[in-house]
């Protein structure tokens, strides 16, 4: 996190990051050391909607927007997209459509 907090100061590039932070106290740190510009909790990673939520105010009071990270499927989709509009610094979700020819078939 110290690493990525020393990034963050030195380019204009916001970073994004958080799909791999399991937990509260993850996120935390990373808001704390003011290492992202963008929070991307993974619902499936970081311990489900109760955990996410539990991180949300956090990022607001930093005024880190929140992006969630999503390569799921269509489960994983509706409830990162619920996250986020339950969330005002929400901006965008990532899903994915064209990864593996059987999502097609859905």
């Amino acid at each position: 996190m110290d690493g990525l907090a020393k990034i963050q100061r030195a380019v204009k590039t916001p970073i994004a990051t958080g799909e791999r932070l399991v937990g509260i106290h993850a996120f935390r740190e990373l808001l704390k050391k003011r290492a992202a510009a963008f929070l991307q909790p993974d619902i499936t990673h970081c311990g489900g909607l109760s955990e996410a939520a539990t991180d949300r105010p956090d990022g607001e009071a930093y005024r880190v927007a929140l992006a969630p990270h999503n390569p799921q499927g269509p489960v994983s989709t509706a409830a990162s997209l619920e996250f986020g509009f339950a969330t005002p610094s929400y901006i965008i979700c990532e899903s994915v459509h064209s990864d593996v020819p059987w999502r097609r078939t859905w």
